[in-house]
């Protein structure tokens, strides 16, 4: 009994042994067919690329943007006179809103459109007045100032000539006159003329812009991402505000500058008084270059007077700039746009460059405007908001 257990333990025991060894075969053999399908399904779905194509392709695309980007750069360099006409409107629109909105605060029976309608009828009821009371007095003195260049030219040369150093610079100065072309000056007319159906173009779009800006601003808000409108339109918003605050106060600074510039010109006994302080309020327009540009003027009719009144003109311009200097701008920046000095005289030589003259005058508000953009997108969006996303991150995994 004993003996017949335990053969049949044994029969057990091996069949046992058997099944699990054909079991683990089998299981390999299957695992092994497996992973040989997955490989050759692979290789079937996505063979090998050859080496290159893809470096090849890239290359393509990255040379296909670059044109297009010199080609928008072309044709963006061929329209600057149209984006400067646009940005002269732009600004004719921010002085029209900023003249109108304070009366539409005072005068709350008068909507926006009324009160923007009563600043421009006023304006150009002014211009028509002063031009009727003052018209004949304004011809004759300009008259009188280009005779009066005439003679200032002459008393220059007449105090330069005894002296060789004098002789030699005057030489130069008449060479360089003499290489002018002056058929190119014959065509300054045109220019002009040109240059007025440009400022009454400007004036024109601004109109329209100060009527409906809202409307423009979301016209160009909508042809960036939606995840980006909110926050270019209240950047623009900014700079428009901005503008409008330096326009304010580059008014006061001219009207200052004109009114201070007659008042010392007139206590010196110099003829044409009123005329050099009105030329010297509408250069202030152009920080720093206007007013060099309005001394220059100024002291060179003083030589038609005498050396006394040239020396007695030219303590009058530098009492003035001084004034200006530290307490007129001071005073003026603590409750407007502060701008860096440096950076408006850059903006006014590369406006000048690039869009001539004219890009002269609006050089100081577009430096503005593009001051408040790139502080609004640029600092604040990416510089300062990742730099405070990484700290937040940083002390998140400390």
């Amino acid at each position: 009994m004993a003996g017949d257990t335990a053969d049949t333990a044994g029969d057990t025991a091996g069949d046992t042994a058997r099944n699990a060894a054909g079991n683990a075969a089998g299981n390999t053999a299957r695992n092994a067919a497996r992973s040989a399908a997955r490989v050759a399904a692979s290789d079937t779905a996505s063979p090998a690329a050859p080496r290159g194509a893809g470096t090849g392709h890239g290359y393509t695309v990255r040379v296909v943007i670059a044109v297009a980007l010199v080609v928008l750069a072309y044709y963006a360099m061929q329209l600057l006179p149209v984006l400067l006409l646009v940005f002269g409107s732009v600004v004719v629109a921010a002085a029209l809103r900023g003249a109108s909105a304070p009366l539409h605060r005072r005068a709350a029976f008068l909507s926006e459109r009324a009160a923007l309608a009563f600043v421009i009828v006023a304006a150009i009821a002014a211009l028509l007045l002063l031009g009727w009371f003052t018209g004949d007095r304004v011809a004759g003195e300009i008259a009188d100032l280009r005779h009066a260049f005439g003679r200032a030219v002459a008393a220059v040369r007449s105090r330069l000539a005894p002296y060789a150093e004098g002789a030699s610079l005057w030489g130069w100065v008449e060479s360089a006159i003499g290489s002018i072309q002056w058929g190119r000056v014959a065509g300054l007319a045109g220019g002009a003329l040109s240059a007025l159906g440009t400022a009454v173009l400007m004036l024109v779009l601004g109109i329209y812009l100060a009527a409906s800006p809202a409307s423009y601003r979301r016209g160009f808000v909508r042809l960036v991402p939606p995840r980006h409108r909110e926050r270019i339109d209240a950047a623009l918003l900014a700079a428009g505000d901005g503008l409008a605050l330096w326009l304010r106060g580059q008014l006061v600074a001219m009207l200052a500058i004109g009114v201070l510039t007659g008042i010392g010109l007139a206590m010196i006994g110099m003829k044409l008084a009123p005329l050099l302080a009105v030329i010297a309020g509408l250069l202030e327009f152009v920080p720093f270059f206007g007013t060099a540009v309005a001394t220059l003027l100024i002291v060179l009719l003083a030589f038609a007077e005498g050396p006394q009144q040239a020396w007695a003109a030219a303590l009058v311009c530098l009492a003035i700039q001084g004034l200006e200097s530290y307490v007129l701008q001071p005073w003026i920046q603590r409750r407007v746009v502060a701008l860096p000095p440096a950076l408006g005289m850059l903006g006014v030589v590369a406006a000048g460059v690039l869009f001539g003259p004219l890009g002269a005058v609006f050089a100081t508000p577009l430096v503005v405007a593009a001051r408040t953009l790139v502080l609004r997108l640029y600092v604040e969006d990416v510089l300062e908001s990742g730099s405070g996303a990484a700290g937040a991150a940083t002390s998140r995994r400390r």
